[in-house]
């Protein structure tokens, strides 16, 4: 059914867009004006008060909001790429996956029966396309594009401890680095793991040394290195494995506990700052670039997706 969904979801789209291009070419959200050619910035915010997800030029331009989940009072955790239009979003409280429409609009995408805990960041993995999703702090769950859970039944990807590792216990973000590894971070410890993708469950583990401080978002950047943000309000760059770890940055009355990460078309880091309720720029050299974007959608980001144009 769920395979079914989305062939039919996508071929709608497909279809409204080709209906639109007859229409009058106006309006916030109408594919031809939102530029596709161009990058866009998506923020998950998690607020009371303003639980969204929103969408922004690469200028900082507001250009609405494409997900609102108020009314329904669940939180948008995690943003992962789905396609050139859409994206994945992990939702804390109904517990599922939605797909995002970067033209405005959501709809169900995955809700399993296996997603009951509290739902975290998700990555997806460049090459099987999979999704990985931190559930209740201490599990990773794994799903394929197509929406069916990995295994099927039994015990999810991650599920305590995998020997040398001990078990996860404050899970808050994963990625994938250059050599398909998934590395799971957590912010209540200055340790991680490196885990080896099994054909179902992870096959293997490798413990990640202490880091300088715990960790709330890290990405691969192209340059090479993992660039990540430390509950000590500091930025750091390091290896693949996340050895050798230098601060980069630090200025709390620019960034202060940082939340969230992601790499700009041009290389520079766009950063969610919690505490200044603003998103912020620096270049991988540390140097400060500006503030980005703040109002009341940039107010406790959750996650920071950045989607390249067409």
């Amino acid at each position: 059914m769920i395979r079914l969904f989305i062939t039919i979801f996508v071929a709608t789209a497909l279809l409204l867009g080709g209906a639109l291009s007859c229409e009058k070419k106006s309006g916030t959200f109408w594919i031809g004006s939102l530029g596709l050619n161009d990058p866009r910035i998506v923020l998950a915010s998690q607020l009371a008060t303003a639980l969204v997800v929103s969408s922004y030029d690469l200028e900082g331009n507001f250009l609405g909001v494409i997900a609102d989940y108020q009314g329904e009072n669940n939180g948008p955790r995690g943003l992962a790429p789905f396609d050139t239009l859409y994206f994945v979003i992990s939702l804390e409280g109904d517990d599922r996956l939605d797909l995002g429409y970067l033209g405005g609009g959501r709809s169900n995408y995955i809700q399993s029966s296996f997603l009951t805990g509290t739902l975290g960041k998700i990555v997806k993995h460049p090459t099987s396309n999979d999704y990985f999703v931190i559930e209740n702090t201490n599990m990773i769950e794994r799903f394929e594009q197509t929406g069916a859970r990995v295994p099927v039944t039994g015990n999810p990807f991650v599920n305590g401890a995998l020997a040398p590792c001990a078990a996860p216990a404050t899970l808050r973000t994963l990625v994938i680095n250059n050599s398909g590894q998934l590395l799971a971070l957590q912010s209540g410890a200055a340790t991680g793991f490196n885990y080896t993708i099994g054909p179902t469950v992870a096959s293997a583990c490798v413990a990640i040394a202490a880091q300088p401080t715990n960790v709330n978002d890290v990405i691969n950047h192209s340059d090479g290195n993992m660039y990540w943000v430390g509950t000590n309000s500091q930025v750091y760059r390091a290896s693949q494995t996340m050895t050798g770890s230098t601060s980069i940055f630090n200025s709390v009355a620019s960034i202060n506990t940082p939340t969230a990460l992601a790499e700009l078309p041009d290389g520079n880091l766009i950063i969610a700052s919690d505490l200044t309720d603003s998103v912020e720029v620096i270049t991988t050299a540390g140097v400060y670039v500006g503030t980005f974007a703040k109002s009341v959608n940039t107010q406790q980001i959750h996650s920071i997706l950045v989607v390249p144009g067409q």
